[in-house]
């Protein structure tokens, strides 16, 4: 086995095993914060008396700092090594809504889009702490509304918004657009069975860290307005483990990133997601867009999704290569949602692109998706860059079972079931496709669309292409090389090529009827095998 595989292995065994002051090495002794002099009030700011707590925690070697039962209202707090946050049950850290009360905690975070952001509860460099307890720390979000007039990242999106009467407007969060936790640097960390409600920004951003457990929190935004109050940004970390937690939120749920503050971006390695529970306006569980370092051996498995606007996504916009990830045992109910949200209530959406016209180019490699199941409303993509550039490479899905339904939102975007473009070493086994009955949406077409594909294997593959209603293929290989395709036995299967650079492109038919439709200006390139 391999020796870094071995080691965090070991490390999750003993995250799980024992408590966290076994494992920080933290006192039994604690420090209340009304004993420091906190009170509650809503004009009242605790912020003193609650770092004073910690302060003199610290002092004497560590312990708990207890937070009772109760609100109270403070500014940033900054946690030190070795001293366990404890919020009990029915106790509240409310963020004060004083934009004066905060300086920027994420100086030159260039990927973010803001300049001035600031944090509630600040860890950085420090080690051995955890926060934990049945206690909520919570935000005072303000929202404004605007149009959308600019072009979208994805082309023609808005346009195709506009004209269709969808509503343009969308909210943005006012100032102070604070992080609720933001943990940078650290070492040694638990997080455990707190809540993290309302935050106007990405409400729990852990970065540059080693050795995080993540186990039994709840994070919630709102779905309609949270635009920015991601879940959980794993940013720059090794050594992850998140399990038993319930995120609902506004944009993504759970998001990977490796983001660049001024010359410093890590990697994110080894990390694991395990049952959870997610609702996202966004996407549930996601890699990118921020990628400006790489990603290496990934877990996503054992999780529900619902309400969300994608599923899974992996996006690289900033160089970085995403490599060695396993996306498993997925259940999903997706809804699309307005225009300004990204994503089409699609099952997953993998896409290389750049950022910026001078950005690094990066790449998308060896990942399975694996027992994904569930309803959705857009076509899942899997999208390299064009131009001759292998992107995306060693692509795997596995038993995936995809029921599309009509979309909710006026704007009609869905096509194909699932598109394959510009991609090498792909790999379909046990795919099946069920649209919804009664003709569907109109531009609904092909159940895999595959173009600039170097290298398809398709084995399994079924869909009801005949409830749409239209004389669209089970199966569309254009400029595809190098295919071997052997759909499910069943009747009336169209397989369909064409493309001037289409090429060694095998059907094998194991039973039932295939119908070949060969478009291609050299017939041979195409064969057609019984067994």
């Amino acid at each position: 086995m391999n020796l870094k595989i071995t080691k965090f292995l070991f490390l999750v065994f003993v995250m799980l095993s024992v408590s966290c002051t076994d494992l920080f090495g933290q006192s039994s002794t604690v420090y209340n914060i009304v004993d420091f002099g906190a009170k509650q009030g809503e004009n009242i700011n605790a912020q003193k008396a609650i770092q004073d707590a910690i302060d003199q925690c610290s002092k004497d070697g560590g312990g708990t700092v207890l937070v009772p039962s109760g609100t109270f209202y403070t500014s940033t707090v900054y946690l030190k090594s070795k001293i366990n946050l404890q919020l009990n049950n029915g106790a509240t850290l409310m963020a004060m809504a004083d934009k004066n009360l905060y300086k920027n905690e994420k100086i030159g975070l260039e990927d973010a889009g803001d300049h001035f952001i600031p944090a509630l509860i600040v860890a950085h460099k420090i080690e051995n702490f955890s926060i934990t307890g049945q206690g909520t720390i919570k935000g005072q979000p303000t929202f404004y509304y605007t149009t959308v007039k600019d072009k979208d990242v994805y082309p023609g999106w808005n346009e195709n918004a506009l004209k269709s009467g969808a509503s343009m407007e969308r909210p943005w969060v006012n100032d102070p657009k604070i992080s609720l936790v933001y943990i940078s640097d650290c070492k040694n960390i638990l997080l455990d069975g707190i809540s993290i409600v309302d935050s106007p920004n990405w409400s729990c951003h852990i970065q540059w860290s080693q050795n995080v457990r993540i186990n039994g929190i709840t994070i919630t935004s709102s779905l309609k307005e949270g635009v920015n109050s991601d879940g959980l940004d794993i940013d720059g970390c090794k050594n992850v483990i998140v399990s038993n937690s319930i995120i609902q939120t506004g944009d993504d749920a759970i998001c990977l990133k490796t983001t660049k503050q001024g010359p410093r971006s890590d990697s994110c390695e080894d990390i694991l997601i395990d049952n959870c529970i997610l609702s996202s306006t966004s996407c549930a569980l996601k890699i990118g867009t921020e990628s400006q370092s790489d990603f290496k051996r990934i877990s996503f498995t054992n999780c529900t999704i619902s309400e969300s606007n994608r599923g899974i996504g992996i996006i690289v916009r900033d160089g970085g290569t995403v490599s060695d990830v396993t996306i498993s045992n997925i259940t999903m109910d997706l809804k699309r949602k307005p225009v300004f949200w990204w994503g089409n209530g699609e099952a997953f959406h993998l896409n290389v692109f750049k950022r910026n016209p001078d950005s690094r180019l990066g790449k998308i490699e060896n990942v399975t998706l694996h027992n994904i199941r569930g309803s959705v409303e857009g076509t899942s993509s899997i999208i390299g860059l064009g131009d001759g550039n292998n992107t995306i490479h060693n692509i795997s899905l596995q038993n995936i079972d995809l029921k599309i339904k009509k979309e909710s939102e006026k704007d009609k975007r869905a096509t194909h079931a699932i598109e394959v473009l510009n991609a090498s070493d792909i790999s379909l086994k046990e795919v099946k496709i069920n649209w919804e009955e009664g003709g569907g949406e109109p531009m609904w077409s092909n159940a895999l669309y595959a173009k600039n594909v170097d290298g398809l294997m398709v084995e399994g593959f079924q869909a009801n292409q005949e409830a749409i209603q239209n004389k669209a293929s089970d199966i569309l290989l254009s400029d595809v090389k190098n295919a071997l395709i052997q759909p499910k036995s069943i009747n009336n299967v169209r397989v369909q090529a064409e493309g001037k650079r289409s090429e060694n492109i095998t059907v094998l038919q194991t039973g039932g009827k295939i119908t070949v439709i060969n478009n291609l200006p050299n017939k041979k390139q195409v064969k057609t095998s019984i067994q």
